[in-house]
């Protein structure tokens, strides 16, 4: 097990298989005990070995400071013993416990985790109708996320009703008869949506304060009744997400035509159909620019008077996105990008990295990882033409030679660049 810490006192435990479990766990305990305990403000535990949730859980009843504590396992793992440890957690103000939470979970947090503010504890099955007292009780909640769990629809109406503080909505269920039975003053403290809807225009009714947006699911399959250019009027959005429709029936890019100067951050996953063009024309001040599962029909042609548009753009990620033309065809004009994320497509090789450079992209990146790339010769030319990079990695493709990373950590090493690679989950650093 390897315990980390960073500047802001945050312990994560990570596996890696120790052979002698109890006198590891025994070790751990006792530095922890003796010098850290009333130094940890923040506690992360998503690995799934025996061994780390036993040392995690006894820690938690010496750590009297602990704010925010994150549990994210995966599922079909046992039941943790989270429950006889809440008692010791007074000053927690943020709690992520997906999957295993459970009523009973829930109602020792009412009774001593007064301050919580933030609760997400999605997908939670022992989580049902029955816990609605002990989730009003905690007033000062400003989200919360009850998704996927066993709550009706009317208990999370009367959940909405009785969070005064509460800024977000998120449900997976159809959410406008949720919505719809009260006034529009009360859902004017509403900034975040995270819902599914049959028609968007409610949102414009209620939700009109709305700064984030996130459309997952929508009631009719065929989107016949689904006209997304309604959003435009809602003035505050800065963050928009939306998966799986059609861009031109739904009415996406006329609300892109729109409302897409105001964006921030816009994400799209499994769209098909995208007119990429639409995004570079009107969406001239994002910051952060998700694309997954997309395919781009247009061919793009990027002329030099929208260079503007390109210059607030700050972080990029394209996940299994298909396009006809060449990525460096725009990707190069986003000169002031310090974060290059993508995967699984096969034209993040080294010409892209090659012809990005000579146009005097990717010269202000700080971050570029690819993940199932044919990157191999443009790694070195990344790394000296690119002075403010601080991670690097994740190469490799199938039936792709792999990467002999030692010149790469001799550059590092004798230049004594402040740089980490990432290989397969692991960081490596000089």
């Amino acid at each position: 097990m390897l315990i980390t810490f960073s500047n802001n006192y945050t312990v994560r435990l990570i596996k890696k298989n120790p052979d002698r479990c109890k006198d590891l766990s025994e070790i751990c305990q006792k530095i922890l005990n003796t010098i850290l305990y009333s130094c940890i403000k923040e506690f992360d535990l998503d690995v799934c070995d025996a061994f780390t949730i036993n040392v995690a859980m006894k820690c938690l009843r010496n750590v009297p400071n602990l704010t925010r504590l994150k549990i994210t396992l995966e599922q079909d793992f046992a039941p943790l013993p989270l429950d006889d440890k809440i008692s010791y957690l007074k000053n927690l103000r943020k709690l992520e416990f997906p999957i295993y939470c459970t009523n009973m979970t829930l109602e020792m947090l009412s009774i001593y985790c007064k301050g919580l503010n933030f609760l997400d504890i999605h997908e939670s099955d022992q989580v049902d109708d029955n816990c609605v007292n002990s989730i009003i009780l905690l007033q000062n909640l400003v989200f919360l996320n009850i998704q996927e769990c066993r709550v009706s629809d009317s208990t999370y109406r009367v959940i909405l009703q009785k969070l005064p503080r509460l800024r977000n909505i998120s449900w997976y269920s159809e959410i406008d008869d949720v919505i719809k039975e009260y006034s529009t003053d009360y859902y004017k403290r509403i900034e975040i949506a995270n819902v599914r809807i049959s028609k968007p225009r409610i949102l414009i009714e209620r939700l009109y304060n709305l700064i984030e947006l996130d459309i997952t699911y929508y009631y009719d399959s065929s989107q016949s009744n689904i006209n997304l250019s309604c959003l435009a009027e809602l003035e505050q959005l800065k963050i928009f997400r939306v998966t799986a429709l059609d861009p031109v029936q739904s009415g996406l890019n006329i609300f892109l035509e729109h409302s897409g100067h105001k964006l921030k951050i816009f994400e799209m996953n499994s769209i098909t159909n995208v007119f990429f063009s639409v995004i570079l024309v009107n969406c001239s001040n994002l910051e952060s620019l998700y694309l997954r599962f997309c395919d781009i029909i247009d061919e793009i042609v990027v002329k030099r008077e929208m260079e503007p548009h390109f210059l607030n753009l700050e972080k990029l990620q394209l996940f299994f996105v298909s396009y006809c033309g060449k990525f460096y065809s725009f990707v190069y004009f986003y000169r002031n990008l310090k974060v290059f994320q993508a995967g699984f497509i096969n034209q993040i090789d080294d010409e892209f990295v090659n012809v990005t450079l000579r146009y005097q992209g990717f010269r202000n990146l700080e971050e570029f990882v690819v993940e199932h790339g044919k990157i191999k010769e443009a790694v070195q030319e990344l790394i000296y033409s690119c002075p403010n990079l601080k991670l690097l990695g994740e190469f490799g493709y199938p039936d792709f030679p792999e990467i002999n990373l030692m010149p790469i950590k001799n550059i590092i090493q004798r230049e004594n660049m402040a740089l980490k690679l990432l290989i397969r989950g692991e960081v490596w650093s000089s």
